[in-house]
């Protein structure tokens, strides 16, 4: 019976050394202690660019922004209609403010930010399911490719007939 305890005393001590080996942290982990903050909604509140002034403008660049766009073409809101990809290469505000996520990642302040994208699909869900809205699909992942760093790929060799959930890289 002691030697199950030494045995188990040993086992403890052993597993509570450190390895020596330093800490690796992910690719976008913070320091410890430390949080990774993205701002978002139009381009009025996030600043950044002449002629609008927002979070940025008071607090800092952050590390990321969270841009809209949408997969509805053909709906209404607020007297405006839906094209399908709106507020990415053009501005567009369906009542919420206005989205331009070219210009908005143009601004200095902003063109080294990680982006989030909220991606509106109310009412399409089923015309996405049912491949209806693939060719939206693709240009927002070519779009994705446009503003991605070096080495990243979305939509590289991609076509609306490929199985869905697949990525592919270039």
């Amino acid at each position: 019976m002691k030697k199950l305890i030494y045995i188990g005393l040993l086992l403890l001590l052993l597993s509570c050394t450190g390895t020596g080996k330093p800490e690796t942290k992910a690719k976008y982990e913070p320091e410890d202690g430390r949080c990774l903050v993205f701002i978002g909604q139009d381009m009025e509140a996030i600043g950044g660019v002449p002629g609008k002034t927002g979070y940025i403008d008071y607090f800092g660049t952050p590390a990321g922004i969270t841009l809209y766009t949408n997969i509805r073409p053909g709906d209404h809101s607020y007297g405006y209609t839906y094209q399908g990809l709106d507020g990415l290469t053009s501005n567009a505000n369906w009542g919420a403010g206005n989205c331009f996520a070219d210009r908005q990642l143009a601004s200095p302040l902003l063109s080294h930010c990680d982006v989030a994208i909220g991606l509106e699909l109310v009412n399409h869900e089923k015309r996405v399911a049912r491949g209806e809205h693939d060719d939206y699909i693709l240009r927002l992942a070519r779009w994705t490719d446009s503003i991605a760093p070096a080495g990243y790929s979305c939509a590289s060799g991609m076509s609306s007939t490929d199985t869905p959930g697949t990525t592919t890289t270039r």
